[in-house]
């Protein structure tokens, strides 16, 4: 009886697809099994932002307070919550994973920086993208109404998930253990946030934070 013919090695070619597929998974399964988290966190957060505005401007607001708060309130709560979203995925992810020990499972593969960089920013983005669909409920049944233009809301919450979450990378890199990745949340990442835009216009903050962010 002859042996059986060696498996031929899998061809990965220029990008390997098949990797980035199984890290995308990998992160994806991630979400699932902490589903409990993942639904009530924006669930909470956002409610309360809802709550501070409505009892901070009253039902209607006067005129100046009203026409910013309905211009900016819901693009500034859905794009504020992906933001943190996708940081956070990708932040928490490799943290845990150096943590425990299990970083090496990761960086064995035959994974380029770009494609091992590809499989958490495409994870990440799902990620913000489940929180957008979250938390636009809970601000269509405070009022608030839909966007004047969803599709810049769209495009520009993208573009910032995609930012984030590399950031989340980033200082996953040089965060030890978790309160030093905390640290860079609360007084790098959250901070940043809240004034990018996402609640008022840039030109209404102080000189020179305009002319920073």
């Amino acid at each position: 009886m002859t042996a059986p013919a060696p498996r031929a090695p899998w061809p990965i070619g220029r990008v390997h697809w098949l990797g980035i597929a199984t890290l995308y998974r990998r992160e994806a399964k991630r979400y699932l099994r902490w589903w409990f988290e993942f639904i009530t966190q924006p669930l909470v957060s956002t409610g309360l932002f809802v709550l501070v505005f409505h009892l901070a401007l009253g039902p209607e607001g006067d005129e100046g307070a009203g026409e910013a708060a309905f211009t900016y309130l819901l693009p500034g709560l859905l794009i504020y919550s992906v933001l943190m979203q996708a940081a956070a995925s990708t932040l928490y992810s490799l943290v845990f994973d150096k943590i425990e020990g299990a970083l090496a499972d990761i960086l064995m593969p035959p994974l380029t920086p770009g494609e091992f960089a590809a499989g958490y920013l495409m994870s990440a983005l799902t990620a913000a993208a489940a929180t957008a669909a979250i938390v636009l409920p809970i601000v269509l049944l405070a009022g608030l109404g839909l966007p004047a233009d969803p599709l810049t809301v769209a495009v520009f919450a993208t573009l910032g998930c995609a930012e984030l979450a590399l950031c989340g990378i980033a200082i996953a890199t040089v965060a030890k253990k978790w309160d030093q990745a905390e640290a860079f949340v609360s007084f790098g990442l959250t901070p940043a946030a809240f004034l990018s835009g996402v609640f008022a216009p840039v030109s209404a903050l102080p000189d020179p934070l305009p002319a920073i962010i």
